[in-house]
């Protein structure tokens, strides 16, 4: 799914600098410096349908006139590292990793969406013809592995290990999905242990070794829409996803 109006992937970016800005603040503390095995696996296919206008912004007043976007997609995203580096940093309550380039792949696909109009205007109402929200396109296909960047982070928040950033594909083309899975990494939620800290600070502990797994069942609330004046009107699919990492200490 591309188009020319693409809020699935916009937030990338933003996500990536508020890491950063997190990470500045504590740039002063004790580090802690590890080589890094990493692997993250994320599936997706899901279906929806995107009203546009939104809501009270309907042509023909109380007629509530609008059009009915439908699709479907799917995609994968693979990335892996092997012997990487990362320093922690931050206290006891709060660690975070320095960035890791993780080299990966991403399979997108998705359908041209249909159209509809919902709602009979009446006579004195012109309605515009649909926006041109497309999905398809150059960065779309079923067969062919796009290589790119998994711009990754690991965070440790009250003893809990996450996996944050997003994929950059080579290519800078997008397919869009409105359910993250090929854009967005940590979907595989956290590892089950609570004392991730104690194990990065402690130097007694020469070799980490966590993983964890999660899936999702869309609905119209967990798919994104078009942005502004547009709402997910009906959502549906899954998506699965888990990632594993070994740390090792490094002296």
């Amino acid at each position: 799914m591309s188009g020319s109006r693409r809020i699935w992937v916009a937030g990338l970016p933003a996500a990536i600098l508020v890491l950063t800005i997190v990470f500045s603040g504590v740039a002063q503390a004790a580090s802690y410096r590890f080589k890094v095995d990493l692997t993250v696996f994320q599936d997706t296919d899901w279906q929806e349908q995107v009203r546009h206008p939104a809501p009270g912004d309907a042509y023909c007043g109380e007629r509530d006139v609008h059009y009915v976007y439908s699709g479907e997609g799917g995609g994968q995203l693979k990335a892996k590292i092997r012997g990487g580096r990362v320093t922690f940093k931050g206290t006891r309550r709060f660690l975070q990793s320095s960035e890791l380039k993780v080299p990966g792949t991403v399979l997108t696909n998705s359908e041209p969406w249909s159209v509809a109009m919902a709602g009979v205007p009446d006579e004195n109402c012109e309605v515009p013809p649909p926006p041109p929200f497309t999905n398809g396109g150059d960065g779309c296909n079923p067969l062919i592995r796009r290589p790119g960047t998994a711009r990754s982070f690991l965070l440790v928040l009250k003893g809990r290990l996450q996996l944050t950033g997003g994929f950059y594909r080579r290519d800078k083309k997008a397919c869009s999905d409105p359910s993250g899975y090929t854009g967005v990494l940590g979907f595989g939620g956290r590892p089950a242990r609570r004392d991730v800290n104690d194990l990065i600070t402690s130097k007694r502990v020469r070799s980490i070794e966590l993983s964890a797994s999660d899936s999702d069942t869309f609905t119209a609330k967990k798919l994104s829409s078009f942005g502004a004046n547009s709402e997910t009107i009906f959502g549906a699919g899954k998506g699965k996803a888990r990632w594993s990492v070994k740390l090792t200490r490094l002296r």
